[in-house]
């Protein structure tokens, strides 16, 4: 919360987050994987429909819905509209022929080598948009090897991940961090 406080100045309103960088930078298995952990969400990315992420941003308002290397970012901008500007989306009722409001909750975020928003100015007034550095060479400023060298960062992001293992999860399976969510916001509340 502390690093994306500065770029949020004037936004009241800011439920899409886009994450663009490139292959191997870690976008679905490091920081970010883990910051979503954080924010109670254990299913991970995924690649849904747009009817799938609709329902999962309707009933979710505490956690982040996340999109991941999905080919066709525009099949979402009208979730993403209704999500920045606190409207509706239609979908069919229970009966299969009404049409009701599906009220969004939720927050978005979504990360790929290229989003393709570039070019579309209403999407990029919806839309904080991240670009993070090459993780190659990163160093920890915490751990370091037997000859005293700080390792690479990647290993810290290992062990935090092996330290909280989701439960009855398989191997490959993301972390849980969503235990130390409320620590994470009374910290950040500190300032």
């Amino acid at each position: 919360l502390t690093l994306v406080r500065p770029l949020l100045t004037g936004i009241t309103h800011f439920p899409v987050m886009g994450i663009e960088a490139p292959s191997g930078s870690a976008k679905t298995t490091g920081m970010f994987a883990l910051m979503v952990s954080l924010s109670g969400n254990l299913a991970g990315p995924m690649v849904p429909s747009v009817a799938v992420l609709r329902d999962e941003l309707k009933i979710n308002n505490s956690g982040v819905a996340w999109v991941d290397d999905a080919s066709k970012v525009e099949l979402y901008q009208e979730i993403m509209r209704a999500l920045s500007s606190s409207s509706t989306v239609a979908k069919k009722g229970e009966n299969r022929m009404d049409t009701v409001d599906a009220v969004l909750r939720g927050s978005l975020m979504m990360s790929g080598e290229a989003l393709a928003l570039g070019g579309q100015q209403a999407m990029l007034d919806r839309v904080l948009l991240l670009e993070p550095p090459e993780i190659v060479g990163r160093r920890s400023v915490v751990t370091r090897d037997p000859a005293g060298e700080f390792v690479s960062q990647w290993a810290d992001v290992v062990a935090l991940m092996g330290r909280y293992p989701r439960a009855g999860a398989g191997a490959g399976a993301g972390p849980d961090l969503s235990v130390l969510g409320g620590d994470v916001v009374r910290l950040d509340a500190r300032g």
